[in-house]
């Protein structure tokens, strides 16, 4: 473990009553239906390009046509961003977890640093 810290997921209320102050500072006027904050602190100086990502922690049961379908967009999805951008789906003797990374200055729209 390279990183200590905590992650707020905050997803837009269906009506903007059930949450006037999130609404108000980060969907009004905007498409986006989610927003993720991180705050932690690296446990030291990473080394490198930096990533995020997410890792399923069991085996994904998806049809032929789900499968198909989502490997489809992820493909688009690689090949239409810059380098760094990986995905599985996972292996059948669960070696390897079904996860996408990608670098972290592509996935973030804003990042505050602030000195140990």
């Amino acid at each position: 473990e390279l990183f200590v810290g905590r992650c707020l997921l905050l997803l837009r209320p269906a009506r903007r009553e059930e949450d006037v102050f999130y609404s108000e500072r980060l969907f009004d006027g905007r498409s986006r239906g989610l927003e993720m904050q991180v705050q932690g602190r690296f446990k030291r100086r990473p080394s490198g390009t930096v990533y995020l990502g997410g890792e399923v922690t069991e085996r994904m049961q998806l049809g032929l046509v789900t499968r198909g379908l989502s490997k489809l967009i992820l493909q688009l999805l690689v090949k239409f961003n810059p380098p760094g951008m990986h995905y599985s789906f996972g292996d059948r003797e669960g070696r390897m977890l079904p996860h996408i990374v990608l670098p972290l200055w592509r996935a973030v729209d804003r990042l505050v640093a602030s000195p140990p």
